[in-house]
């Protein structure tokens, strides 16, 4: 297939990213590619955790909560609260990997890793209830 450009267009567009949350696991950058879609880069460190929440699918952004693992190696554990079910996976990049609403979640750096997370750092904040494991 050839692609042919019409008109002149802009041939690149370099943005530097900020970062909006650091401490001792890692850091999280925003990036905004289109109005409606953001997107936030995390990298963590070997044998950090995150996660140990769950949503409660209030943002559509949230339900289910998207995750690209661009680079690594994670343990993903999950608890539905409804039901009690219990998931524990070891998975290696590239991997997309989808949490539905009410299922509390944690994650485990088995390497250092990188992943894409399919939301703002704003609709995290509003739909995410931390909170150790529930027992059921």
């Amino acid at each position: 297939m050839i692609t042919r450009v019409i008109k002149p267009i802009q041939i690149v567009r370099v943005t530097p990213l900020k970062t909006v949350s650091e401490d001792e696991r890692g850091s999280n950058v925003a990036l905004s590619i289109r109005p409606t879609t953001d997107l936030l880069l995390i990298k963590r460190k070997k044998g950090t955790v995150s996660g140990e929440h769950f949503h409660e699918g209030k943002s559509p952004e949230k339900n289910p909560e998207t995750h690209i693992l661009v680079s690594g190696e994670i343990e993903l554990y999950c608890k539905d609260l409804k039901t009690g079910e219990t998931f524990r996976e070891v998975i290696c990049a590239p991997a997309l990997i989808e949490i539905f609403a009410n299922v509390w979640h944690k994650v485990t750096a088995l390497t250092d890793i990188t992943f894409l997370e399919l939301n703002s750092i704003e609709q995290h904040k509003l739909d995410t209830v931390r909170c150790p494991e529930p027992k059921t």
